[in-house]
């Protein structure tokens, strides 16, 4: 019996791991609402939605980790699918249903039309 337990908790381990890796591949993205922004993430790519300026943005982490460059022109097939993941998930049609997000203070000079 002892002889098959480092084996029995290698394979449980090893499923563990496989089960983490699936929730996190690149076919499956994590979305969230993250401090006004929506995001739909992979390991290697995450896009953005600002709730309250309504812009969105693509960024490559394996090119820009710091997240400083918007990668949407370059990768628009991308950019398409993780929009469409993040709307499918939270069960919209269209960017324009998700809520506005944002400070008083931008609520406020979007009333008196500055926004």
């Amino acid at each position: 019996m002892r002889a098959l337990l480092p084996g029995l908790l290698a394979a449980a381990a090893a499923a563990a791991l496989a089960a983490f890796a699936s929730l996190h591949a690149p076919g499956r993205p994590v979305v969230r609402l993250d401090a006004g922004l929506l995001v739909a993430e992979t390991p290697r790519l995450a896009w953005t939605f600002d709730t309250a300026w309504r812009v969105e943005r693509l960024h490559d982490l394996r090119r820009d980790p710091t997240r400083r460059e918007d990668a949407s022109a370059r990768l628009p097939e991308e950019a398409r699918w993780l929009r469409a993941a993040a709307l499918r998930r939270l069960r919209l049609r269209s960017l324009e249903e998700v809520p506005r997000g944002g400070t008083p203070e931008m609520e406020r000079l979007r009333e008196l039309g500055y926004l």
